[in-house]
Order: structure tokens, then C-alpha cells, then sequence
């Protein structure tokens, strides 16, 4: 009938992240000084979980969850 998922579309799950609190300016601290490329914290201003992440082009991008 069709051919099986490729291997590049399947998800592997690594585990999980504490979810720390903190500012948005102490999470770009630690992602900057640490080689993972991505940090899920809870920003200490909105109280939402945040993933701050590095671009492939070296800049910084920030997703915050809605409630």
C-alpha cells in the first residue's frame, strides 16, 4: 500500500525538563552560557511556561504557552 515513515519524521522522546522560574534575562544567561539549544522555564513576570531557543542564525527567539 504505501511506504513506512522515514526515521527523519519520527519523534524521539528525550525525557523531560524541570520547569525552573526565572527571568527572561536569567534564561538567556544560561542558554548562552550552555551548549543545549533551547531552555523551557517559567518566566518570573507572566507565570507562563517559556521556551527560549537559539536561531540558526545565532539570535534568540522566545515562545511563551497561553493558559
Amino acid at each position: 500500500p504505501g511506504e513506512p515513515p522515514s526515521d527523519d519524521h519520527r519523534v524521539v522522546r528525550l525525557g523531560s525538563v524541570p520547569v525552573k522560574p526565572m527571568s527572561v534575562d536569567e534564561a538567556l544567561m544560561q542558554v548562552r552560557g550552555s551548549r543545549d539549544p533551547f531552555l523551557v522555564f517559567r518566566n518570573t513576570e507572566s507565570q507562563q511556561v517559556t521556551v527560549l531557543f537559539r536561531r540558526p542564525d545565532g539570535r534568540f527567539a522566545l515562545v511563551e504557552a497561553e493558559a
